[in-house]
């Protein structure tokens, strides 16, 4: 069968080009001047601040946030350490924080940043007591994990060569002090491979992930100062992160199985199930205090469960509302949690064997999100969500995406909040494709399958539409 509709596969196609002006003309004089209208009201509601990531220091919190047009990283209630305007007035171009770290003890800070949205940036480091330049790495890198004097970080070489005389693209890891830099890790490692290393809580291990895509994973691990006796500890043809190392355990977020997520642990190369799959994806887990913190999706919103050292459940939270919930950093002591919803930027927690608001933005007014399920065309539940506000007109935007493993979970959606003001209902649908119920849920919608995720979409749709609702999808 001839598909009718071939033609617009060519977009320099005359007849593709009439449509979309034709569509655009028709759009321009049905929305008149509502966008100039709803602009302000809109930009309010983007401009309110966001937080991106915050780090523990034994001198206080830092965290980096996003305020109306510029990005600031501060101490917490305290003192401005990096302002992307100044930098901006600085290189006489537009600057992107890209993201920061510092060293436990609260003296240096690094952070990289793009300028005129070149993919390679710049990454500088800075004493935290002066402000003072201590060093500035062209172009930037990433990974920087202060050790002393020194500190390590990955550079991803997207021209030339490695040291070890490898083509780019490849990583490599480096470490680097005052008599210079040299390469500590990865040696040999041909293109598609990624690096990271993350320091143990307790400061004394290394924890090097060697991933190849979104197929395979290698962990090593050794004393943080002697790269040269990091051995590798689990290696895995799936997603595998590192936790923490304790009592000489190495404990990790593994998918292997249904692709769910469990907590495994690694010493002398006995491996022993700690938290086992369930029927609702593990996304998370950090070592606080002896316990185990986790993260799992349950219908597309976090619950947060508290562990044992050994698996067994010790209590469990929930939120107000549906949200996403990650965690920014923890030292073993203390964790600092991320919280989002639909009405809600940012909240952050901190949790030290009790979750405790630390600070956070939210959307004056009355709201209430609710769930729901629609059933697809061969019978699959399709969860999705509405948000609403004090009035029901009875129209709904409804918004969906099922691909690439990437899970919707509540997220701030500033747009959106207009509508909900005047009386619509925002609703997000949770397709296959992505990974709100695991590797089986993302495969149910690739490739053969992508039809299933249409189908869902349509049937969340037609759900709401047997409700009375007019949509716009």
């Amino acid at each position: 069968m001839e598909d009718p509709y071939a033609w617009m596969e060519n977009l320099e196609d005359e007849r593709v080009l009439g449509l979309v002006e034709e569509e655009n003309k028709r759009f321009r004089e049905f929305i008149g001047e509502l966008s100039d209208e709803l602009f302000p009201e809109v930009w309010e509601y983007y401009s309110m601040p966001t937080l991106y990531g915050a780090k523990l220091t034994e001198k206080g919190i830092i965290a980096m946030y996003k305020e109306r047009d510029r990005q600031l990283i501060r101490w917490l209630g305290g003192d401005l350490i990096v302002d992307s305007k100044a930098l901006e007035e600085e290189l006489n171009d537009e600057v992107l924080l890209q993201g920061f770290t510092a060293d436990e003890k609260g003296r240096s800070l690094a952070y990289s940043f793009s300028i005129g949205g070149a993919d390679e940036g710049i990454t500088r480091i800075v004493d935290l007591k002066t402000r003072g330049l201590i060093d500035e790495i062209r172009p930037s890198v990433w990974n920087v994990t202060f050790l002393g004097d020194g500190y390590y970080f990955s550079r991803f070489y997207r021209h030339g060569e490695t040291p070890d005389g490898v083509k780019a693209p490849a990583v490599r890891l480096f470490w680097k002090d005052g008599s210079g830099e040299r390469m500590v890790f990865g040696k040999g490692l041909g293109s598609g491979y990624f690096i990271s290393l993350r320091k143990s809580t307790d400061g004394k291990t290394a924890m090097v992930t060697v991933t190849f895509g979104w197929n395979r994973a290698e962990i090593y691990v050794g004393p943080i100062d002697e790269p040269g006796m990091w051995e590798k500890a689990y290696s895995a043809e799936v997603p595998a992160e590192p936790i923490d190392v304790v009592d000489g355990k190495l404990y990790v977020l593994t998918r292997e199985g249904k692709g769910l997520g469990k907590v495994i642990t690694v010493e002398d190369g006995e491996v022993t199930e700690i938290i086992p799959e369930g029927k609702f994806p593990l996304e998370w887990a950090v070592i606080v205090d002896g316990k185990i913190l986790a993260g799992r999706l349950v219908h597309a919103s976090h619950r947060i469960g508290v562990y044992s050292l050994d698996g067994g459940k010790l209590d469990g939270m929930t939120f107000d509302l549906p949200g996403s919930v990650y965690p920014l950093d923890t030292d073993g002591k203390k964790a600092l949690l991320r919280y989002e919803s639909f009405t809600v930027p940012y909240r952050l927690y901190g949790f030290d064997g009790e979750l405790n608001l630390i600070e956070g933005q939210e959307v004056e007014g009355d709201f209430r999100v609710e769930e729901d399920f629609a059933v697809s065309k061969d019978g699959t539940r399709v969860h999705y969500f509405l948000v609403k506000g004090t009035r029901d007109e009875k129209k709904a935007w409804v918004f969906g995406y099922g691909g690439f493993n990437i899970a919707l979970t509540p997220r701030f959606f500033p747009q959106a909040i207009p509508f909900i003001k005047r009386g619509g209902t925002f609703a997000m649908a949770n397709l296959r494709g992505g990974s709100e119920y695991g590797e089986e849920w993302h495969r149910a919608g690739m490739r053969e399958n992508k039809g299933n995720v249409f189908d869902d979409f349509i049937a969340v749709l037609e759900k709401l539409k047997g409700k009375g609702y007019k949509v716009a999808a």
